[in-house]
């Protein structure tokens, strides 16, 4: 019995000895993301939400101005009425001169609408949008 007592001493001083006298540092903050890749998620997020149909969510990357001007409603109806049919979406790039953006997005799409014999067929094609940033928050300003 003595000698197990002695052996759970000199166990548990031997695992304080090796453990680090400094406790662990916390964690590196993850850095903010530069004004490219906010924009850029921003406006992938918005083709993804528009793809997907999820035009509540698409409806709020669009200005407040916007929003104030367009109800979700007509937006919506606006959307569901388009004779194009986005199939995929990639947002390439941005050019940015302060708060002003001017992403590239690589757009597929398909009109489903068209006469017969081109009805389905797809395309894709470079587009630009204009993101506008306001109180750190960049918003996509159609029609700029």
């Amino acid at each position: 019995m003595r000698y197990s007592i002695l052996f759970i001493l000199i166990a548990g001083l031997s695992l304080v000895g090796c453990s680090p006298s400094d406790p662990p540092s916390e964690p590196a903050a993850e850095a903010a993301p530069s004004t490219d890749e906010a924009v850029l998620q921003r406006a992938q997020g918005r083709w993804n939400a528009l793809i997907s149909g999820d035009h509540e969510t698409a409806y709020g990357y669009y200005t407040p101005g916007f929003r104030e001007q367009m109800p979700l409603v007509d937006f919506t109806i606006d959307m569901r009425s388009r004779p194009v049919q986005w199939v995929a979406a990639e947002a390439l790039s941005s050019s940015c001169d302060g708060d002003r953006c001017v992403v590239e997005i690589d757009l597929e799409y398909r009109v489903p609408s068209a006469p017969a014999q081109m009805s389905g067929m797809g395309n894709r094609r470079p587009i630009e949008e204009t993101w506008i940033r306001i109180d750190d928050t960049w918003w996509f300003m159609p029609g700029a």
